[in-house]
């Protein structure tokens, strides 16, 4: 018979949630294979993550990391904000999205944190960011539960003053534009928008030519709401974030606004 050791049950425990037992049995089965284990617990219905993958997982924190050629912002989701406030959660956020800054691409083995913390954790959205020598990365999260995770994260890629950056950053947090000007909206988006609007006119009854200016303005009012540069700035409602640009003599070059289920 083959000699399995108590670090090999435990590790095997660790990795699924399995009662200690009958890991012992699925590793004695698969001859000391811990993959061909895992499997072994799974047919028999005993592997806890199997089990938690299937619940909701819609909470969850968003992690942002720099590094010296672009950014990260990373979503992990869990099913409460009990483990989104758990140390061991928040290091497995932030190692997650340093790895991802770092490689690229976002790949997390969430099986032994799922058994550490009881819960289904998954991955959510990533974006990354490039920068070249010649452009500057703000950054800003709300919601902070610990250093470089949050339940909002953006970040800012610009060039010129780092100050200003961070508070377009932060006014990215809270006003929410989709594009940075209106040249860059999805030309889909825009169309169904403008059919929505069109219909709700001429619904009201009005005539064709008061219908045309209504759609125009409404048109016109929704664009500016969601591009950054035609937005009030939230620090200074008087100036636009264009205005503040132009005055600064700052480009924004692309932006990342990332929120926990949103």
């Amino acid at each position: 018979m083959i000699n399995i050791t108590a670090k090999e049950v435990q590790n095997l425990r660790v990795m699924t949630g399995a009662p200690m037992m009958d890991c012992k049995l699925a590793l004695v089965a698969a001859k000391g294979d811990l993959e061909i284990a895992k499997d072994w617990l799974r047919k028999k219905g005993l592997s806890q993550v199997d089990k938690k993958a299937n619940r909701e997982a819609n909470e969850g924190l968003v992690g942002v990391c720099v590094s010296d050629n672009g950014v990260a912002i990373v979503e992990i989701n869990c099913e409460t904000d009990f483990v989104a406030r758990n140390e061991k959660f928040q290091d497995f956020v932030r190692t997650t999205t340093q790895r991802v800054v770092d490689n690229r691409s976002f790949t997390a083995d969430t099986a032994e944190i799922v058994a550490v913390l009881g819960e289904n954790i998954k991955q959510g959205r990533y974006f990354v960011i490039d920068a070249n020598s010649h452009e500057s990365i703000s950054t800003y999260i709300h919601g902070a539960a610990a250093e470089g995770v949050g339940k909002i994260g953006v970040a800012v890629l610009h060039t010129g003053d780092d100050d200003l950056g961070k508070k377009i950053a932060m006014h990215i947090a809270a006003m929410k534009p989709t594009a940075i000007s209106i040249e860059q909206l999805d030309p889909e988006w825009v169309e169904k928008e403008k059919k929505l609007l069109t219909e709700q006119a001429i619904e009201s009854g009005k005539p064709e030519h008061i219908v045309e200016k209504m759609v125009t303005g409404r048109m016109n009012k929704v664009l500016r709401e969601v591009t950054l540069v035609n937005q009030p700035f939230v620090m200074n409602m008087e100036k636009t974030v264009g205005d503040l640009l132009k005055e600064s003599d700052v480009r924004v070059v692309d932006f990342i606004r990332l929120e926990v289920g949103a």
